[in-house]
């Protein structure tokens, strides 16, 4: 599992977990909090963490892949995240092929 954090400007950065947007993090400079933005849909009963504040970009970006985690656990992974397959070499098909 790889996080890593990609400052859009001075007050929001985007989390990407292996690849995959998740949200965005966001300042909010009146109220001195970090906020989380989800790019994934989750349940009703955890709406709350919208209005959570956070101290840190660090802490609210973790608790917004945690939802991620817990929100898509035992979902069919999206097209996007699956894993590279291999390459194909199709030099050795395009031999047995007579003119």
């Amino acid at each position: 599992m790889k996080i890593s954090w990609q400052k859009i400007d001075d007050f929001k950065i985007r989390i990407i977990l292996n690849g995959y947007s998740v949200g965005e993090v966001e300042y909010n400079p009146g109220s001195r909090s970090w906020f989380i933005k989800p790019n994934f849909a989750f349940s009703g009963i955890k709406q709350a963490v919208l209005y959570q504040k956070f101290d840190s970009s660090y802490k609210a970006g973790k608790l917004l892949v945690k939802l991620y985690q817990s929100e898509n656990k035992g979902k069919k992974r999206d097209y996007y995240e699956q894993e590279d397959t291999e390459e194909l070499d199709m030099r050795d098909m395009w031999k047995n092929l007579k003119p």
